[in-house]
């Protein structure tokens, strides 16, 4: 990457102030907000930003996951977290990923028809409801209606290919649970444009803290600790506790 302060250090510039860098390769890896980047490029990225709310209620009224066996949709599913339970979802599409409305129907929602599943909910207490924003994908020409009909799968746009835009390439869509390979091959396909011959690491590499999981447990064995807080701990942070 060049910058226009020149090689050696970095040197910022003023807040209100705007800087020119370089680069060999753009990836546009931004999630929700790939469209608006897109747009800046001049290229169109079909990101479909759509919200949704989980509510966390105060009891545990389950001890596995409850699911509404029927076509997705909102609020049908109920997954147990520590002394908790947590309430899912909502599907709205939003037009911008950082201006949105957090709505208490949608918190009525997940813990009225979700009731319905576990009478229990109707007594319990909110701890706490946030949301988030899907990135979601839609190849073009797709001309899905309901959010919830939009694929949760990843896509790499290679601008050069698609859009005569060398110099870019877009990863959009996907879920948490497919970052990792997301990761992978966004790393393949520009070490392949610049000639890097390596084997990706990302499958192997173990997450921080999951180095050496153990230590926290072995080290209550040896103590005769039988804390809880303790193996909350371990299990949350690993090696890192």
């Amino acid at each position: 990457v060049e910058h226009s302060s020149g090689s050696g250090p970095r040197v910022h510039g003023k807040p209100g102030e705007t800087e020119e860098m370089y680069a060999d390769h753009v990836v546009n890896a931004t999630g929700a907000w790939a469209g608006q980047v897109g747009d800046l490029a001049g290229v169109d990225v079909e990101v479909r930003p759509s919200k949704g709310v989980m509510v966390v209620m105060n009891t545990r009224q389950v001890d596995t996951v409850v699911n509404r066996c029927r076509p997705k949709g909102d609020a049908d599913i109920v997954v147990p977290h520590e002394t908790a339970a947590i309430l899912g979802t909502t599907d709205e599409e939003v037009e911008d990923p950082e201006d949105y409305p957090e709505e208490g129907w949608e918190v009525d929602l997940m813990i009225d028809t979700l009731s319905e599943l576990v009478p229990m909910l109707r007594d319990a207490r909110t701890i706490r409801s946030f949301w988030g924003v899907r990135p979601l994908y839609e190849p073009p020409g797709t001309g899905t209606v309901d959010p919830t009909d939009i694929t949760r799968d990843f896509f790499l746009l290679d601008h050069a290919e698609r859009d005569d835009l060398p110099g870019m390439t877009s990863i959009v869509g996907g879920k948490f649970t497919t970052y990792r390979l997301m990761a992978e091959k966004i790393s393949d396909h520009v070490c392949d444009l610049f000639g890097v011959d390596a084997a990706c690491r990302t499958a192997d590499e173990p997450l921080p803290g999951s180095e050496d999981a153990g230590v926290l447990d072995d080290y209550m064995e040896r103590f005769g600790l039988r804390s809880p807080i303790g193996r909350r701990s371990s299990q949350r942070l690993g090696s890192m506790t």
